[in-house]
């Protein structure tokens, strides 16, 4: 029973390290989108202030998207530190044992 949970949990870790690598990249792309806007509106004030008076609702929504994907990847985080001292505490259990 100890060995098949220690496997679901390093199943589950693998799981979450990719989930973890997967919001990296999303967030890179969201930075380097930021960028790219930022470039084209540069010499374009007027009409980059128009456009976000335009898009205010939609701007907010998108500003908490980003915020709500922050707070899940924090919790990824999370349940990958608490998954390590999962299996870290069978491992200590289990060598203890023989």
């Amino acid at each position: 029973m100890e060995k098949n949970y220690k496997h679901l949990l390093q199943d589950r870790l693998t799981y979450y390290l990719e989930w973890k690598a997967d919001w990296q990249d999303w967030f890179k792309q969201q930075e380097i989108n930021e960028k790219a806007k930022r470039k084209f509106y540069e010499d374009k004030k007027l009409f980059s202030l128009i456009i976000n008076f335009y898009f205010l609702p939609l701007n907010f929504l998108k500003y908490y998207k980003k915020k709500r994907a922050q707070h899940v990847y924090n919790k990824v985080l999370t349940v990958i530190s608490v998954l390590k001292e999962e299996i870290d505490l069978i491992n200590k259990n289990q060598t203890w044992r023989k």
